[in-house]
């Protein structure tokens, strides 16, 4: 069925291509073999490939024939993507480009229009291993909805969930842009129901998004500025305070990194350093700090003001009750999740089988892959789409075969491929590429002005050539890629990022103090620089580290201090690179499974960590099953989620929580 349905769908394109004017329905079906006798039954299979083929970004067009009769015709001007040329350099970006959405939302799109560049003559995709790893990742299920929205202009409604406010409230929401900042995705929009700007993030949206209204029913206002919408919202809203800690020497290293002041305390009576620092910081969100402050344990204690020192200790009882699992909700009856990867893993799945529509779309990149190189070879071809040689060669029988009833001249496809090499010299009507879909155009788009941020990246001309050309052959498609946008990182980041970039390109070694926020520890190391990776906005130095002798990954907002240092980099040649196509965590049979409750307030837990089982509870609690090579930093997590996390097992993992909160609740007596 699949076979014969692409058959008539290619015979429909051929048709309508080769159509000097417009042709009704009766035309169509007495040229086209394939559909069936029944004039009902062809109407109806005849409005599905319509439809098929307008998804596929094929421009059919619509127009009277004779005594006001519906016909059908497609344009080859609109059909056929425009002359794109692209320098050694500006493919190089297009390559990297193209890596950035493998296993996300918009994977399909990309390999859509690299498809059709490849048609084209440019093999943006044939790089050696480069030393920028650039990946987005959109795993919330919000993402293709809104995206949807965002380029449909159409409005929309969704449960949210505000930390610490019960149970979801619908929104409704006329969406203007989607963004990825600091790791996590936001859409910003107008609220209907308040009448304002707001900004939603992706991972607290419960439940499914709902389209309600028609296309084109939402206007962006003109000079609106989605990442700056986000950067805005994602900055603490009230007036900055200042408190005081007293942090344990050697401690807090995620605390002292804020500090506007540290200073070693002294004994009143000796003047002897007492083994403590007080550490002065601005902040202005006291239930966050408190929560951040808490997961330090016994190492820091609030010293002023009062009300951040009252929630801080409010933490640590809470944590120290709930860790025994006292919770009412404890033995709620649980409504079992879905098994497998929990919130934030990995991507869609790709389809197993080859849909008629998905091999259509690559028939017509074939025939003008082959006709722009004149002659080329089957392995070499084959290997370009991603198949077999014997699935080329069924392509290559089922191009052979096409055939038209028409009453117009048309040439059928004369190919041949004796001898290893595929020739193509008859087959003008698909002989040029299908143009980039508003999809296709915007995922490559997206990923470039992504990468515009990079060190070393940003500033090449050649990127701003390539975006420019791009959105010249996209035309009216490259729109909405304004309104999608994937912010890297921070200042500090953005600083080490121009190091690594540089040890990288002279081929030396770095030198990093590095923060662990896990254990609470700033360790010193020596660094053979592999790769700088981009993750999902957050940036990573892969590299060799000679403490670990191994492969790790350092994210470069977590480097204290960073140094290019005069020694060449001598990385193993056995090393190899870490697959960030399946996320960052690689689990070990080693690992410590860990099981823990987590209220409604928390749920971003899901959504950070790698889950093996999410299992919804009562009252939108949440029970997680998940496994860490290190567990130090989940008696930091209970710590901080106090009464709003309940950790269940191992049993001595919780109860070492209690003890942390009773030590840490005895420096406030």
């Amino acid at each position: 069925m699949s076979r014969r349905k692409t058959e008539r769908l290619l015979s429909l394109v051929v048709c309508l291509l080769s159509a000097r004017r417009y042709l009704t329905a009766t035309q169509i079906r007495a040229a086209v073999p394939g559909y069936p006798e029944s004039f009902d039954a062809f109407k109806r299979m005849f409005e599905r490939d319509k439809d098929e083929l307008r998804a596929l970004g094929i421009p059919l067009e619509t127009g009277t024939v004779g005594d006001d009769e519906a016909g059908y015709r497609i344009s080859r001007q609109a059909y056929e993507l425009p002359d794109i040329r692209l320098e050694p350099d500006e493919v190089a970006m297009l390559g990297l480009a193209a890596r950035v959405w493998r296993r996300a939302e918009l994977a399909g799109a990309a390999d859509g229009a690299l498809l059709k560049l490849r048609a084209a003559g440019i093999d943006a995709e044939n790089l050696s291993q480069p030393r920028i790893e650039p990946r987005v990742q959109t795993a919330e299920p919000a993402f293709g909805p809104l995206w949807e929205a965002v380029r449909d202009q159409r409005p929309v409604s969704f449960g949210y969930r505000v930390p610490g406010r019960g149970a979801a409230q619908l929104r409704s929401l006329e969406p203007w842009g989607v963004v990825c900042r600091r790791g996590r995705w936001y859409v910003v929009g107008q609220d209907t129901d308040r009448g304002a700007e707001r900004v939603f993030r992706l991972s607290r949206i419960d439940g499914p998004v709902r389209f309600s209204g028609p296309p084109g029913s939402v206007t962006v206002p003109p000079g609106t500025d989605v990442r700056a919408a986000v950067r805005d919202g994602d900055r603490e809203a009230s007036a900055p305070r200042s408190c005081v800690l007293r942090v344990r020497a050697g401690a807090g290293h995620g605390l002292r990194r804020y500090a506007e002041r540290i200073e070693s305390e002294r004994a009143g009576d000796t003047g002897e350093a007492t083994g403590w620092d007080l550490v002065e910081l601005g902040y202005s969100d006291t239930p966050w700090w408190s929560e951040h402050i808490a997961s330090f344990g016994a190492d820091v204690v609030v010293l002023e003001p009062s009300d951040l020192r009252d929630a801080v200790i409010g933490r640590l009882k809470g944590a120290g009750v709930t860790a025994r699992g006292s919770s009412g909700t404890a033995d709620a009856p649980a409504k079992r999740g879905p098994a497998g990867p929990g919130p934030g893993r990995a991507g869609p799945a790709r389809p197993a089988t080859v849909t008629a529509t998905e091999r259509l779309q690559r028939l017509l990149a074939l025939v003008p892959y082959v006709v722009s190189r004149n002659v080329t070879g089957m392995a070499e071809t084959a290997a370009a789409f991603g198949i077999t040689e014997r699935e080329l060669v069924d392509d290559l029988n089922l191009l052979w075969c096409v055939e038209l009833r028409s009453p117009d001249p048309y040439c059928p496809i004369d190919l041949s491929y004796e001898g290893g090499e595929i020739v193509i010299s008859e087959a003008e009507a698909i002989d040029r590429p299908l143009r980039l879909g508003v999809d296709e155009a915007c995922a490559l788009l997206i990923a470039l002005r992504m990468l515009a941020e990079l060190p070393s990246v940003g500033e090449s001309s050649a990127l701003a050539r390539t975006i420019a050309k791009l959105e010249a052959a996209a035309g009216a498609a490259a729109g909405p890629s304004g309104q999608v946008a994937v912010q890297v990182d921070d200042v500090a980041a953005q600083s080490a990022a121009a190091q690594v970039a540089d040890a990288l390109s002279s081929g030396r070694r770095l030198h990093i103090s590095y923060y662990v926020p896990g254990r609470d520890e700033a360790t010193e190391r020596d660094v053979d620089p592999m790769r700088l990776l981009v993750v999902e906005g957050r940036s990573y130095l892969e590299g060799w580290c000679r403490r670990a002798d191994a492969v790790r990954l350092f994210r470069l907002d977590r480097i204290l201090a960073i140094q290019v240092l005069d020694v060449a980099k001598d990385v193993p040649a056995g090393a190899e690179h870490v697959d960030v196509d399946h996320g960052l965590f690689r689990p070990s049979p080693l690992d410590v499974h860990v099981e823990l409750e987590i209220g409604p307030s928390a749920r971003w837990v899901a959504g950070y960590y790698p889950c093996e089982r999410v299992e919804e509870l009562a009252d939108g609690w949440l029970r997680l099953r998940l496994r860490t090579p290190d567990t130090q930093e989940f008696r930091r997590l209970a710590l901080r989620l106090g009464e709003d996390g309940r950790l269940l097992s191992p049993p001595e993992l919780a109860e070492q929580v209690i003890a942390d909160a009773m030590a840490a609740l005895a420096n406030y007596e």
